[in-house]
């Protein structure tokens, strides 16, 4: 037998005992860390720790999910929690570290959650989940407001007018627009830098000196 991933772990009665240790540890995180234990099939889970940002977090207190593991998952949406419940009991029985993100309806607001989760492989073939969600509700605001502006950004880009010709730092030419293109007749392949854009432009040298 491959014992690699194999621990000698305390059981959940063992880890129970810890709980008020483990809360006062977590109570100042603002994500919700599970302490948890998949059966030998990977199908049934057993909580031995919620933390209490529980409630906060996923509208549901940690103590409801220690007593019904099905509760960790009530307020996940429809159109996520199936996919989320299938790819952590694989991350489960393949021992892989498990990431995701998700959306969750608590009193009528969608959230954004993020989880992560590593797995060990007990003696008694059940396998311990360490895992924390964190509500990342804000970034993904942020990341989306990005994403649209860049999308309205490059609409802009791509019907303008006007010739419009985008560099770096150094003056490497990254991108034109079909302007530029159509006006000049340059496509971007064609120039690498400014430079080389106004050696093309103005190839007289006597008469680029005195532009």
């Amino acid at each position: 037998m491959d014992t690699r991933n194999q621990v000698s772990a305390p059981d959940l009665a063992t880890l129970g005992a810890g709980e008020e240790q483990l809360g006062v540890l977590t109570s100042n995180l603002s994500c919700v860390v599970f302490l948890s234990q998949f059966d030998d099939s990977g199908s049934a889970v057993t909580h031995a720790f919620v933390s209490h940002a529980a409630k906060r977090v996923l509208g549901v207190d940690a103590e409801t999910i220690v007593r019904d593991p099905r509760a960790r998952f009530s307020t996940v949406i429809p159109e996520d929690a199936s996919s989320l419940q299938t790819s952590l009991r694989k991350a489960a029985m393949d021992l892989q570290p498990w990431a995701a993100e998700f959306r969750v309806r608590v009193g009528g607001e969608v959230r954004w959650l993020e989880g992560h989760a590593r797995f060990q492989r007990l003696p008694d073939g059940s396998t311990s989940e360490s895992a924390y969600w964190a509500d990342i509700t804000e970034r993904k605001r942020l990341e989306l407001e990005r994403s649209a502006l860049h999308e309205r950004f490059e609409r802009l880009f791509d019907t303008a007018p006007q010739p419009i010709v985008i560099t770096d730092a150094s003056g490497h030419i990254v991108a034109v627009n079909a302007a530029f293109t159509a006006f000049l007749g340059y496509e971007e392949r064609d120039i690498s830098t400014l430079d080389a854009w106004f050696d093309r432009m103005f190839p007289d040298a006597a008469y680029r000196k005195l532009i």
